[in-house]
Parts: C-alpha cells; structure tokens; sequence
C-alpha cells in the first residue's frame, strides 16, 4: 500500500471565476483570488452535487464516503470561499484553520482502531471507516501498528466533466468452465513464491543478462526501481506479449510502469486491466532505499499478476488483456494516475479493472477471508466484485469473499474510479492483515502460501471470466489401429497460415485437449513409430467442442535392407542397373539413391551411368511409413587400376 518520506505540500482549492460559472458572482474577488489556508470538509449532500462541484474544476484532494455511503469531499479553501460554498447549500466543516505545509494522512480501519489514533496523532477527521491525521505518512508510522491502512493526502485529478458510469458488460452469472479450470490448475504456489522471492530479495534475478538481488523497489531510488521494472518487463516479453514502459513525473523524477497486452481475437477494443503495484517501502523501522522487501506489500500481487499472465498467454480471448504493473503507489498512486489519464484522453473503452494488492498474509488458522472495494452502489464495480465472488464458488477455493461498498481509494484503482472505469480492489481481509505492513520483517517467509495461491487462482478465473473467454476446443484420444491400446506422448498441432498457434501431449490414456480460437486449422499428429496424420479444413466455432479420435497405425521397422549392383567395376559409359531387397519387416515405402558423383534416383531399382573414372560411394536410404531410415552403401570403381588394393578389399 502506500506511504512517502518526503513532504507533501499542501495544493490549494482555488475557485476560478469561469469554472464557478452562474454562482460564483457572489463570492468577493479578495476570496478568488487570495489563496485559501485551511482544510475542509464539503459534504455536497449526494452524488448529483459531487458531479457538479467536478465540474467546476475544482482542484479536490479526496472523495470519501462517511458510514452511510453519502460522499464527500477534502479540499482547502478560504474563509470567503467557504461562505460562499456554505451559501450555495454545501455544508463546508473546518478540519484545519491554518493548513499544514508538510501535509496530511489519510487513515482506512475500523472504527475501534481509528478511536486509537488520537493517542498517537493529530486526528482531524474520523467519519465510518476513514480518518485525517496531520503530517506526512512517514511521520505517523505508529499509526499503522493500530492496523490503520495509510495513504498520503494529495490532490486528485482535475476533469473538466466528469464522465458519465461505465458498464462493466460482464457475465451476470457463470458456469465453471472446464477452460479455466485447466488455467487455474497450472497456478502453483511454488511458483509464486519463486517470484516473490526474486522480486523481495530473497534471491538473485537475472536482469539484463545479469544476476541481481532486488533489496528494495522504493521509488524514489535509481538502479534498484529499474532493476525491478526491467525484471518484470523481461518477464512479460518472454510470453511474447506486446510489452512497453509508461513513464510519467513525481517529484521531478521520470519514473516508469510497465505495462504488457494481449490482444483481444473477436472484440479487440474492448479492454480489461489486471494491475498491481510494483513499488515497496519500509518507513516504520527502515530506510525504503536500501531495504524494503515488500513480500506481501506488493511482490504477492505483483507475482500473482506475472504468473496469471503467464498462463492466459497460452489461451485465446476475445477481448484485449491489458497488464499493468505500477509505481509511485506507496507516495499516492502516482503511476497509476498517470496512466488511467492517459487511457481516459484516449478514449478506450476499458471495461474494467481488476486491481490486487496484498494477497499473501493470513493468520494461521484464521478464516480466509478476503476484501473486495467498491464505490457504494456503482454497478461497474459491483459486476467485477460480485463476478469475483462467484468464482470462488463455482471453481472451490477455499476463501470467504467480503464486499465492501465503502469507496476506498488507497490503492491503484481508485485512478481509474477518477474517469469513471470500473475497478475493483481485492485485498487480504484488513482485520487480519500483515502485522508487517511498511516493515522490513514484510518477507516471503510470513506468507500463507495456501491462501495467498487461492487468492490468485480467484484472481486468474475472474479475470479470464472478464476477458471474452473463447471456449471453443478441440479434444479426442489417440489409440493404436490395431489393439485400441491409448498411445501417450504424442504430439498434437494445430496449425493456421503456416503457423503452429498450439499443441498438446497426448496423456496415459491417449487423451489430449486444444483451446482455439473460432477458425479453420490444419491439425497435425504424431507419435513415435506411428504413421503421422494430417487433418486439413478442420473447422470450429465459438463454444464449440470439436472431438477427434484418432486411430493410429503402427510402423513395423525395416530390417535386413541390402544393397544390389550389376557391376562394381564398370567401365566409362558403362550402365550399372541397381536394386534393394529386403529380408524382414515392414516394406520401405520411399528408396532414396546418391550415386556419389552428384546424381541421384529414387525407387526400389534403378540404373546409372558414370562418365568419369574414379571410386564413388554410393548410398541407398529405406526408409518406413515413419520416415524411419535404414542405411546401406557399396563402392563403384570406373575403370580403375584395383592392383593398389589388398586382394581381400577387392570387388
């Protein structure tokens, strides 16, 4: 999650003559022009006069939700300003007469926890499950002991009009598919913790070619935040998915996510996100630019992000899976808002987004439950939570999904709630999450890797589920033509436009299985000692489960291949005519004649005439139904003095 060293400076809400249109007459000029020094809170009374106030272009801090849902807003302004809001029927409530200069907390927990604070800090503001603390986020680390989630206070994105809500168009209801049950099972928890081990400093990676340990990915450092990019990048690249780095500014610096697509076969426009925050930091007993492990806090997301990615690559979909591995989250989800701007100004028609973040922490013995965050009442959001919790029942894991409509914003998708996209944030259950949150002691060893893989399995099946899945499969069983017995280990192609798109190993009972995308294929078949098969004009459409079984027939090898010739002295010009015989097994169906002197023939008999004197070598090939050889050779002399040979070497 998120936290920052550095100094937040307050920005100031400055109402603009022209963005306050018809009702900004009556405030004096001295109030918009004069900048404003305290922190307020406007509860606008519903979501109707939040959109307004969005339209003003207001520079706001934060969206909140108090315990009833009703929204409403952080923000700094004047005492003019705040007459003027006042009269216009907002209810503006002082948090901080004067305005601090190195920043505000925003707190998330519970109500008991939050009660707590006020012995450790400046609460300014405690309503449902948010809280204000004065100071910057590495000044009120004691406040993350209580259990409190910690963000830094910073000014939201400023749009001119807020979009209108989006609709997820996902699946109102599943049915467990096979399909995905096939990805799920390839989720391995010894795969995720190979990941985060590399990505949390457990162990070296290979960077560049190079091996390097990844001590800390805090973003404010150089090499090490680099390492981690390029690491996840190269990782990306090798599924062979289109894969770029999104750079954008904090603090001065350039920065850069990274981001990876696959795209969509039947409705590439449409576009969903699976995104988690690379970015670690360990400010409450450590210094984030030399050591921040982050295993839970967010190797856990980002490991499950590079492993779901991994699997899905090897599978059709029939909308574009868009990942999104982001920075600068820990100092106010910085990458991310950069990037969900820049998805906005190009008007993409993002579906949803599928944001996860702490997967890996749960008390040994305690129910496995889990968070899913959403805007009160948004049905975009609650189509991607509640698909969410219908596939943990239907595919069996062992988790106990909560959906909480409480708007919380401390995490990536809250970038993306900005414009109006659906997002979702799923989280450990913050009631018991890691007791090392922003800690070094945040290491792969403290992680219940039980938990944490049926997290991500839910994770993967949700969003194969949103992205269009293509159903379509091609499956059946090779056996042997004359016993029926199963043949393991073959190898089965699909091919289309010279282009093997898959294949599969036939198993122990001959079985084996395709996902396709809806087309025309050429299917290839082969198994050792077995005659191929080739299968052209082999049709499927979508949803369909195309079954081909195959008898096979089994090559006999070809034994006792010998090698015949009229003459092995011929003179110049002389015709030698040549044959094979075979004393056992399955007939040779090709006989493939060298000659030696660059000339060759093909047939079970031949003849050849040589032009030049000299030895040649002459070379017959047998081979079987397989196209397995037999090899025989013979030597032909053209008038030749044979005197210089042993008598026993000579023909």
């Amino acid at each position: 999650m998120r936290s920052d060293r550095r100094i937040i400076l307050i920005l100031l809400l400055v109402i603009s003559p022209l963005a306050l249109s018809g009702w900004n007459a009556n405030i004096p000029v001295a109030a918009q022009s004069a900048p404003p020094q305290a922190l307020v809170r406007i509860d606008p009374g519903g979501n109707d006069a939040i959109e307004a106030l969005i339209k003003l272009d207001l520079p706001l801090f934060e969206q909140l939700y108090d315990a009833e849902g009703e929204p409403y807003l952080i923000a700094s302004a004047g005492a003019q300003a705040r007459e003027a809001l006042t009269g216009r029927g907002f209810q503006v409530t002082l948090l901080d007469a004067q305005g601090d200069p190195n920043g505000y907390t925003l707190l998330y927990g519970s109500a008991q926890d939050l009660a707590k604070a006020g012995e450790f800090a400046d609460i300014l503001l405690a309503e449902g499950s948010f809280g204000l603390a004065r100071g910057p986020v590495n000044q009120n680390g004691a406040l993350a002991a209580l259990g409190l989630d910690l963000t830094p206070l910073v000014e939201r994105p400023r749009i001119a009009a807020p979009p209108q809500p989006r609709a997820a168009n996902l699946p109102t209801a599943i049915t467990p598919s096979a399909l995905v049950q096939e990805m799920v099972s390839q989720l391995k928890p010894g795969d995720l913790s190979d990941l985060v081990g590399g990505l949390s400093g457990e162990k070296a990676v290979v960077v560049d070619g190079q091996p390097y340990t990844i001590l800390t990915r805090y973003t404010y450092t150089g090499t090490p935040l680099n390492k981690a990019t390029r690491y996840a990048y190269e990782h990306f690249q090798s599924l062979g998915l289109a894969t770029w780095y999104d750079y954008y500014m904090i603090s001065g610096l350039e920065k850069r996510n990274v981001l990876a697509q696959q795209t969509g076969l039947t409705h590439p426009e449409r576009v969903v996100m699976l995104t988690a925050h690379l970015d670690s930091t360990s400010y409450v007993n450590g210094n984030p630019n030399t050591y921040a492990p982050g295993a839970d806090d967010n190797a856990s997301g980002s490991a499950a992000l590079m492993r779901i990615a991994e699997i899905l690559s090897q599978y059709d979909f029939g909308c574009t899976l868009r990942y999104a591995l982001f920075t600068g989250e820990e100092q106010g989800m910085f990458g991310s808002k950069a990037y969900a701007l820049d998805v906005y100004n190009a008007r993409e028609d993002l579906r949803g987004v599928l944001n996860i973040d702490m997967l890996g922490y749960n008390t040994p013995g305690s129910a496995p439950r889990f968070e899913l965050h959403t805007r009160p009442g948004n049905a975009g959001d609650l189509a991607i939570a509640g698909l969410f919790r219908d596939v943990v029942q239907a595919y069996g894991m062992a988790l106990t999904p909560l959906i909480l409509q409480d708007g919380k914003t401390f995490s990536d998708h809250s970038s993306f709630w900005y414009y109006n996209y659906p997002a979702v944030l799923a989280i450990e259950d913050w009631n018991d999450h890691t007791p090392y949150y922003h800690q070094t002691g945040d290491r792969l060893g403290t992680l219940d890797l039980a938990y944490y893989k049926d997290f991500a399995r839910a994770a993967l099946a949700t969003f194969a589920h949103m992205g269009c899945l293509l159903e379509t499969r091609l499956s059946g069983t090779l056996t042997d033509a004359s016993s029926s017995a199963p043949i393991q280990g073959a190898t089965v192609e699909a091919w289309q436009n010279g282009v093997r798109v898959r294949s599969a190993q036939t198993g122990a009972n001959g079985g084996y299985s395709l996902a396709l995308s809806p087309g025309s294929y050429t299917i290839r078949m082969r198994a050792q000692d077995y005659i191929g098969q080739d299968f052209t004009g082999v049709t499927l459409a979508n949803g369909q489960n195309l079954v081909l079984d195959v008898a096979m027939t089994y090559c006999e090898f070809v034994r006792e291949t010998s090698l015949l010739t009229s003459s092995t002295t011929p003179e110049l010009g002389e015709t030698v005519h040549f044959s094979a015989t075979v004393g056992g097994g399955e007939l040779p169906i090709s006989y493939e004649w060298d000659f030696g002197d660059g000339g060759s023939a093909s047939g079970a008999s031949t003849s050849h005439a040589y032009n030049l004197r000299g030895a040649y070598p002459v070379t017959l090939t047998a081979s079987n139904a397989c196209g397995v050889p037999q090899i025989r050779a013979a030597a032909i002399y053209v008038d030749v003095d044979l005197t210089f040979l042993p008598q026993a070497a000579r023909p």
